[in-house]
Parts: structure tokens; sequence; C-alpha cells
């Protein structure tokens, strides 16, 4: 077997851990990857535990490495630890197993009970790996949409949208996203506080106001590692009207943008929308679900 070594967290190495990673998932979809500055920011924070980010190297060159976190669940009184597996470069499919065992490891030594992870058919061989490393399925957390930028029926909005602005129109969004979806504050702000931290991938958050009250809110982004898609998120669709409008402002922005297709990700809480967006020329094209393993 290849002589590869695993090594916890490393300074230094950011920029080729986000290369690995837009390599190996380039053609992947919605599959969440932080910029740089986000990472810096998360990995220098005072809770951050190098010991939860495993590395793999290879002859000195990194090559892959894994992801884990821990979390207490209040509910149920134990450790939860979540997982991505392994991303490592083609050709070095042997360091999968290796970094897996090396987390697990660590999680077993920090007391975690249970481990989670998320696989989706659109993630490379993530479903194997649940299969591999003996998981089961638990729930499933959102599913994929696509549609074609090129065979969409782009109408005029017929709405005036305006772009969305944090600081402005903020405080009145947070209650928009409690009145309609029921969540609470700590959730709507987390929400808005998500979007401020994308702000450099984001290309328009277009909202539609009534007599200065917000109605009909989006976003769409772009990220490095999906040069050809758009991704979509509806906060506030409005009434069928209104949805209609926002996903032809989307479409025409994204589309101007140098985007082909646009995807989206609805996940228990707004499942309700799936037909409502295939509607509008949306096809389902993959489930990213929940998978758990309890460590003995």
């Amino acid at each position: 077997m290849t002589n590869y070594q695993i090594t916890n967290y490393q300074s230094g190495l950011l920029e080729k851990q986000e290369e690995i990673t837009q390599k190996v998932t380039k053609d992947w979809t919605s599959f969440p990857q932080l910029s740089i500055k986000q990472l810096r920011k998360n990995y220098s924070r005072p809770d951050f535990d190098p010991e939860l980010l495993k590395y793999c190297f290879l002859d000195d060159e990194l090559i892959g490495y894994i992801i884990s976190k821990i979390k207490f669940d209040f509910l149920n009184s134990r450790l939860i630890g979540q997982i991505q597996f392994p991303i490592v470069l083609p050709g070095h499919e042997q360091a999968v197993p290796l970094l897996y065992e090396e987390v697990i490891k660590t999680l077993k030594k920090k007391k975690a009970n249970i481990i989670e992870t998320r696989a989706s058919e659109a993630w490379g061989k993530t479903i194997e790996y649940t299969k591999k490393f003996g998981y089961t399925f638990k729930k499933l957390l959102s599913a994929e949409l696509r549609a074609n930028l090129q065979e969409m029926d782009i109408e005029e909005p017929g709405l005036p949208f305006e772009e969305f602005s944090i600081s402005k129109d903020g405080s009145q969004f947070i209650k928009k996203l409690i009145d309609f979806w029921g969540i609470q504050e700590e959730e709507a702000k987390a929400y808005l506080d998500y979007l401020d931290h994308i702000e450099d991938r984001i290309i328009s958050l277009p909202a539609y106001f009534e007599e200065g009250i917000i109605v009909t809110h989006g976003a769409v982004y772009r990220t490095k590692n999906n040069p050809r898609g758009a991704f979509v998120f509806v906060s506030l669709p409005g009434s069928d009207k209104q949805f209609k409008a926002l996903i032809a402002k989307i479409a025409r922005v994204a589309k101007n943008n140098g985007a082909d297709y646009l995807i989206t990700q609805l996940d228990d809480l707004d499942i309700k929308l799936l037909e409502r967006f295939q509607a509008e020329g949306f096809s389902l094209e993959a489930r990213i679900n929940l998978y758990e393993k309890k460590l003995v």
C-alpha cells in the first residue's frame, strides 16, 4: 500500500485544501464549499479543534482531507460527531479509509456516541461510502432541482424588483421569515447572517416591496467549484404570480452573469415549494440525505 501520512490540521495549507476541493467536486452540484476567507475565520476561532480536521500527505504533498465536528444533542444528552466523507485527489482512493478511520478514532476519544454524515447521488461516491462504512438512512435533508437557462422561457419579471439591503431591510425581513416559515427568531437571524457571510458570492438579492413592506425575496449566487451553475434561494415566495416573477428575475440575472443553469435545494422546511419550482421549469436531480452510525 502507498505510504500515506495522516496528520491533524496544519496552518498554511488552506489554498491547497481549496484547490483539492475544487478539483474533486467540480462536477458535484450543491456541494457546500466555504471561501478561503470563511475557512480562515472558522479555523481561527477559539473553539476550533485541529484534531477534527485530518490531512493526508504523500511525499509531503497534500492529497486529501476529512472534516468533522462535534455537537451536543441536548434532547438525548449525547455527543454527535458530524463528518464530511474524505475529499481526495483522483488516484488516491486508498487514502479514503485511512482518513476516515483516523477521524473516527478521534471522535471516539472525544466521547461521541453517534456519527452523522450527509450523502447524495450528486456528490461523487458518498452514497457508496455510507454502505462501505455501515451507515443507515435517517432522513431526507433536501431535494436538489435544476433548470436549464437555455431551455427556460424567460419572460420579463413584470414586477419592480429592488436589490435587497441587509442593513436597511434586515429587521422587517427577519419578522417576515418568522411569520411565513414559523421559525424562531434565532433561526431567522442565522439565515440573514448566512447571506451576509456569502456576500462575496452573491450576484443578486432581488426583493419585491408593496408600500415599503417586503413581500417576495430571493437570492442567487455563484461558486468557484461550479462555474456553470447559479444557486437559488427563495426566502419569501409570495403569491404564484410573484413567485413566477421572482424566478424570471433570477433567471435573467444568472444568464447575464454567464450561468448555464439554476440550482436550488429544498429542505424539509421549504419542500412545499417543490411543485412551484417544477412549474417554472425545474426538474428533480438528486436528494441529499442524512445518515447515521452508532459508535461502539
